[in-house]
């Protein structure tokens, strides 16, 4: 017996036509599939879909009662202590001095590069026009980073 497609399937292929699950919409006596389980439905019954099956009991493990103490051995307190300096200057290369100089230099050489680009098609005044309107965007996200600490007091 071949099970209908239900109203949002398409009759190619049903999804669960190759699997050894019983559908929804097909009775629960069929030839092509044979019961698996012990709690078959009666005959002449639809069988339910498996999201509708009564589930067993809860499997999560309940809380404690509240009279119940703490573990045997519970964890130290926390304790703020200063914390020795920790030494940056034994994660540097041998070659480099400071990584600050080396993030800098790669800085300068990209805004130079784009700002000999910028000069060379447009002339000084659009390039003094983009440099104080990138002063202006960093001077405006100084203000707000400072706003922002403020509050935090």
């Amino acid at each position: 017996m071949e099970a209908t497609p239900g109203p949002y399937q398409d009759s190619r292929r049903l999804l669960c036509q190759d699997m050894n699950v019983q559908p929804s919409f097909a009775p629960a006596a069929s030839a092509a599939a044979p019961a698996a389980s012990a709690a078959a439905p009666a005959p002449g019954t639809a069988a339910l879909p498996w999201w509708e099956r009564p589930m067993g009991p809860p499997t999560v493990p309940s809380p404690p009662p509240p009279a119940a103490g703490p573990p045997a051995r519970a964890a130290p307190p926390y304790r703020a202590t200063s914390a020795a300096p920790l030494d940056i200057r034994s994660l540097l290369h041998p070659a480099e001095h400071s990584r600050l100089l080396i993030a800098l230099s790669s800085s300068a050489i990209v805004f130079g590069v784009a700002a000999m680009a910028v000069y060379a098609q447009d002339g000084w005044k659009t390039l003094a026009g983009l440099a104080g309107a990138l002063a202006a965007f960093g001077a405006l996200i100084w203000l707000l980073l400072q706003v922002g600490r403020s509050r935090l007091l």
